[in-house]
């Protein structure tokens, strides 16, 4: 996100929904007793992170074209 001039109002409202995903996800996947009952704050966190996943892939087509070319 540094790197693209990203705003930072947009960066400070991804990194709670990133962190969130990260603690939450490695919680599900290793915990003996933590689990999640439903995904609706998933779906809030996607809903904020959209605009980044749609920037990281728009980086990574942009990279694969210019190494195609």
């Amino acid at each position: 996100m540094n790197s693209w001039n990203w705003d930072k109002k947009k960066k400070k409202d991804c990194e709670p929904s990133l962190d969130d995903i990260t603690k939450k996800g490695n919680a599900n996947k290793h915990s003996a007793v933590y689990a999640s009952r439903d995904a609706l704050q998933l779906r809030v966190d996607f809903q904020v992170l959209d605009a980044l996943i749609v920037k990281c892939l728009d980086e990574l087509i942009e990279a694969k074209n210019k190494k195609a070319a």
